[in-house]
């Protein structure tokens, strides 16, 4: 009864309890009746791996939250290696926290993966990076300052180095065509990237919100950023015929990154294609990556560290790859030929 009168005006839910776990509903109070003296400690549980059902995306007009999450048992007993390597993730996160300047502290983080299929998405999701790049770097692991690493274009600079390709340079970006005539345009790039490698078969119209955050014209046509993209990066134009899922291999690399770190109690929070460290981390865990670039890649990519200076302002520096490989054995993700025809498809080397 006092539950009922209280729902709606003073809690709300936000999560279900879960029969799996055995974890009680979960809601979100209004600040105003709770006091200041109480705190909550990182409990660590909960299903650390979720495969999701396919979904709506804008290509089919619709959005949502995402797919039906699929019974745990269906994935038996190949998920189990899965959640055993962000559970060892999950332990060193647990043991120092994320720090947020506002008191907020995170230290728990989830793989999702998509389409039904344990070789779709992967990614590893925390709440923490829905804030921004700023609110990140103003936070604080053990007591000390952050960065950022980033992989340096992503995508496309993943893709090129399982093609075995030469390297992309230090901005791929700006090699664009309408990127040179308007620097302001690398976002667009950016975004219309991610879209073509994450969509089903390429891009055939802006994805949807693009013109809106990007203030297009009505008579842009998506043709023409396409073709700039594609004469600078022709490897990204049928990439879609290969079937390989470009997040899941993304997805492969930061986890295995991730927790090798965390065996050597040093944490490492994820934001997709980066990772937060402590700055007195920061050579260890970029020898990390690059060791791990080595294994599933066989080649170096970019890598991009961004800090705040003591006045707030965002700085960005680029350390060097090593000049040697620094693996013998052939990368875990690799092609052994670049054509795409439907006769004879590049095979994935696992």
């Amino acid at each position: 009864m006092v539950r009922r009168a209280l729902e709606g005006i003073y809690l709300q839910e936000v999560q279900q309890s879960s029969k799996y776990d055995k974890l009680a509903r979960l809601y979100a109070v209004t600040p105003d009746i709770v006091p200041y003296w109480l705190t909550f400690e990182h409990h660590g549980l909960g299903e650390c791996v979720v495969v999701r059902s396919a979904k709506d995306t804008w290509e089919t007009g619709k959005t949502g939250n995402g797919g039906k999450r699929l019974p745990r048992k269906r994935f038996l007993p190949e998920i189990e290696p899965l959640e055993k390597q962000v559970s060892t993730i999950n332990a060193c996160l647990l043991a120092h926290p994320l720090e947020f300047w506002d008191g907020r502290e995170f230290a728990w983080c989830r793989r999702i993966f998509n389409n039904g299929r344990l070789d779709q998405g992967g990614r590893l999701y925390g709440p923490w990076q829905t804030e921004s790049e700023h609110d990140r770097l103003c936070s604080r692991i053990d007591g000390e300052d952050v960065c950022e690493i980033d992989l340096k274009a992503s995508y496309p600079s993943i893709i090129n180095a399982t093609l075995g390709n030469e390297g992309l340079g230090p901005d791929p970006y700006s090699t664009i065509d309408f990127v040179q005539e308007d620097p302001t345009k690398r976002a667009w790039a950016k975004d219309l990237i991610s879209a073509h490698v994450s969509s089903k078969r390429g891009l055939s119209q802006f994805p949807r919100g693009f013109r809106a955050k990007h203030n297009l014209h009505k008579k842009d046509k998506i043709d023409t950023y396409k073709n700039g993209i594609f004469a600078s990066l022709p490897f990204l134009r049928d990439i879609h015929k290969s079937g390989v899922n470009w997040m899941y291999v993304e997805s492969e690399f930061i986890v295995s990154t991730l927790e090798s770190l965390a065996r050597q109690d040093i944490p490492a929070y994820p934001v997709h294609d980066s990772v937060i460290c402590k700055q007195s981390d920061k050579e260890t865990v970029i020898n990390v990556l690059q060791n791990k670039m080595a294994e599933y890649f066989g080649t170096y990519i970019n890598l991009d560290i961004a800090f705040l200076t003591e006045d707030g302002e965002i700085i960005e520096e680029t350390p060097a790859n090593p000049k040697y490989l620094k693996a013998n054995t052939p990368p875990k993700f690799s092609f052994s030929s670049y054509d795409w025809g439907i006769d004879d498809d590049p095979v994935l080397i696992e």
